[in-house]
């Protein structure tokens, strides 16, 4: 996974660090936790939940991953992601809708903040969806034996591994820095610490 910065001065003055995420690393990075959660995760849950051999595999895999449920599991992992994302950042831009930029791709698709916000609240943006939406009902699903909900959990993790991947790059920053979105994993970090310029 690419995954870059580039200091630079921003037209007031400012020092800035621009950081990108690689969209063909971001491809590769799904590809990989896809085949994690569809191996793993369904190993893990039928170790606990179901019969530990072949026969069972193969029936929870046919029951839950190639039938008609998974497409519905994936719009409302999707649906959801992408509701709870613009909430947070409507908030978090004064609740106006203007300050709120969609980005629409075949490699990425989601909101981002169209003016500059402060790191910490960027880092809710970053953080609360995933977890939200994927990591709690995966911890659910797994303890209740709710397969559904399992799964359901596992895509929304998956959908919001970028976005915690990115969360995790921008931790070295300073919580009061701010922020201002170029596109979609594209940011520059303005620092308002400047006794700490040379951050590597």
């Amino acid at each position: 996974m690419e995954i870059y910065t580039n200091q630079q001065v921003t037209p007031a003055g400012k020092v800035g660090n621009e950081v990108q995420l690689s969209r063909s690393g971001m491809t590769l990075l799904y590809i990989a936790m896809y085949l994690l959660f569809f191996i793993g995760g369904t190993l893990l849950f039928i170790y606990i939940w179901d019969e530990t051999s072949f026969p069972g595999f193969d029936r929870y895999v046919r029951q839950h991953w190639m039938g008609a449920g998974i497409w519905l599991s994936v719009f409302g992992a999707a649906f959801s992601y992408a509701i709870l994302q613009w909430t947070i950042l409507f908030l978090l831009t004064d609740r106006k809708w203007n300050n709120i930029s969609w980005c629409f791709s075949w490699r990425s698709t989601g909101f981002y903040p169209a003016k500059c916000i402060s790191l910490k609240h960027y880092r809710l943006y970053l953080s609360l969806p995933g977890l939200l939406t994927g990591a709690l009902p995966l911890i659910h699903g797994y303890c209740t034996g709710n397969a559904h909900i399992y799964i359901y959990g596992m895509l929304a993790l998956l959908m919001g591994s970028s976005d915690l991947l990115f969360w995790v790059k921008l931790r070295r920053f300073d919580a009061e820095d701010l922020i201002r979105q170029t596109s979609l994993y594209r940011v520059m970090v303005i620092c308002r610490h400047y006794g700490r310029r040379n951050r590597q």
